[in-house]
Formats: C-alpha cells, structure tokens, sequence
C-alpha cells in the first residue's frame, strides 16, 4: 500500500469513526497527563531487546512505594553499579 494511500485511508477512518477517534485522543490526554502530574511518584522501567537489528521496546510504570530497592545498571556493561 502507498504511504499515501494509507494516509487517505487513515483520514478517512478519522472520519467516520469520530466518536472512537475521540476517546482514542481522550485516552491519550488523559494517560499523559497522569503521568507528567503523578511523574515523581511512579518508577519507569525499560526495556530494550535488539536482536539482529529488530527491535523490541516495553515501559512500565510502577507505583513508588511497592519498590524495595532499585538498582542502576551501567549503559557501558550493563552491570549493577554500586
């Protein structure tokens, strides 16, 4: 499918499904907003599995006080850092 093609075909689902594009953008707004006004409150995990070139990408975000402990691993070996 051509990239404009796709593009027309998304516009016009925006269209005619305007109810669910709503809460769609709702949801959006909503779980941002959240997170920038609760930000200090949550831990956000990553991560990143790269094989071959593809890849994978997860965030979680967890409630502060569950945490026991964190631990930082360094970029450069990927070990614990003291």
């Amino acid at each position: 499918m051509p990239f404009l093609e796709a593009i027309f075909l998304a516009l016009e689902t925006i269209r005619t499904a305007k109810l669910r594009s709503f809460f769609t953008l709702l949801g959006i707004i909503v779980s941002v907003g959240f997170l920038v006004a609760e930000g200090p409150k949550f831990v956000s995990l990553a991560q990143e599995v790269l094989p071959d070139g593809d890849g994978f990408r997860a965030v979680t975000h967890i409630p502060l006080p569950v945490v026991e402990r964190l631990v930082f691993l360094d970029a450069a070996t990927g070990l614990a850092t003291p």
